[in-house]
């Protein structure tokens, strides 16, 4: 009986999508894209990385402009949809802005809706896709 227990906890104690998404969209609001891609596909992490390419083109004021703006995003796990069990889940969460440190905001707290498409491989779980709207 103890043994199944300890099979079981062993088996439930893999990495959680909500895990892996926390963590990709940690790097993502510090601009920290290269650990982001990290967390996602081969295939959203090259487009991911491609994106940043074009990004590093942009003056050194407007970077810093798009760091302080995206300094202030807090994002906030939901709902996971989708059972852990199957191949594809779909991770909700919240970004909630504090405008009290950005210059171009109007004032008071913006929250947006946003989901990330997440698939199980071998080491876990990735983030397939982005910003789809709920």
């Amino acid at each position: 009986m103890a043994f199944a227990a300890l099979l079981l906890q062993a088996c439930s104690s893999g990495p959680k999508p909500e895990d892996t998404a926390t963590e990709f969209l940690k790097a993502y609001f510090s601009t920290d894209y290269a650990k982001a891609a990290e967390f996602c596909t081969p295939e959203l992490g090259k487009d991911l990385t491609d994106a940043v390419k074009e990004l590093e083109s942009l003056s050194p004021e407007v970077k810093e402009l798009m760091k302080r703006h995206t300094r202030n995003y807090t994002p906030q796990i939901g709902l996971v949809e989708g059972s852990k069990e199957s191949d594809t889940v779909i991770v909700s969460y919240t970004i909630v802005n504090l405008p009290q440190a950005d210059s171009i905001s109007t004032g008071g707290e913006a929250v947006i809706e946003k989901q990330l498409s997440l698939v199980k491989v071998e080491e876990g779980w990735r983030v397939a896709a982005l910003n789809n709207n709920r």
